[in-house]
């Protein structure tokens, strides 16, 4: 995932690839076993993207919950046993918990600015959510 965020993210030109990589001491970077790695590329053979492919192996591996927006990601994860919560799910977790000082609203708006895709009914519960936290 590092790879694909961070590296593939600057080549691009995305200024957020270097406020992830200014995480690198906030967020724990392990690499996956060869056991896992073989998972991920059979996750990549059936068509998942390889950072969601990694995701589900590495969660797998460390027996954590994977964070999955897709559909085919979650399918996927539901195949091999492994809990996962989305983005949003993430944005109310950080703001349930006081790690999120930015206005929660204003980061998923600027998300979707950016191209995250999200259905309304998902959006109004979201906000239904966050209004009761």
């Amino acid at each position: 995932m590092y790879r694909q965020v961070v590296e593939r993210g600057k080549e691009g030109g995305y200024l957020d690839a270097y406020k992830v990589e200014d995480l690198r001491g906030f967020i724990h970077m392990e690499k996956l076993d060869e056991k896992h790695s073989k998972l991920a590329k059979k996750l990549v053979k059936q068509g998942l993207e390889l950072g969601e492919a990694e995701t589900i192996a590495l969660a797998r591996q460390l027996n954590l919950e994977a964070i999955l927006d897709e559909k085919k990601a979650r399918n996927a994860a539901d195949l091999v046993g492994i809990n996962y919560f989305g983005t949003l799910a993430l944005v109310l977790r950080g703001v349930k918990e006081r790690k999120v000082t930015e206005e929660a609203k204003k980061i998923v708006e600027r998300m979707i600015r950016a191209g995250f895709r999200v259905s309304s009914e998902v959006l109004a519960d979201f906000y239904g959510k966050l209004r009761v936290i």
